[in-house]
C-alpha cells in the first residue's frame, strides 16, 4: 500500500502531467499490478493511494519511483505498508 502526500508544487500540476498519470495508472492495472487506487478529499497534504500486487518490495518501491508525479515532484510517495490480503500473491 502507497500513500501519496502532496508536495509545495503539487497546486502547479500541469494538464500533460495529470494525463501521465492516468496513463501511467491505467497501465499498472492493464500489467495486473494495480489492485486499486483513489483520491483523498479533504484529508489536507494527502493527494491519494495505491495498492498495488507486486512479488518484491522492490518492485513496489520501482513503481513508486517511476509514478509521473513523483518524478515531477509534485508528490511524495510518503508510506509503503506490506500486507497480504488472503491470497498466495504478496501485496505491497
Amino acid at each position: 500500500m502507497v500513500m501519496l502526500e502532496k508536495s509545495m508544487t503539487y497546486n502547479r500540476v500541469t494538464k500533460k502531467a495529470i494525463t501521465e498519470h492516468v496513463e501511467n495508472i491505467r497501465r499498472r492495472d492493464d500489467e495486473g499490478k494495480l489492485e486499486i487506487c483513489g483520491v483523498f478529499k479533504g484529508y489536507p497534504g494527502m493527494a491519494g493511494i495505491y495498492i498495488l500486487k507486486t512479488e518484491s518490495r522492490e518492485e513496489a518501491e520501482e513503481i513508486c519511483r517511476s509514478e509521473p508525479l513523483v518524478m515531477g515532484k509534485q508528490l511524495f510517495a510518503v508510506t509503503q505498508h506490506r500486507f497480504n490480503a488472503g491470497r498466495k500473491v504478496k501485496i505491497y
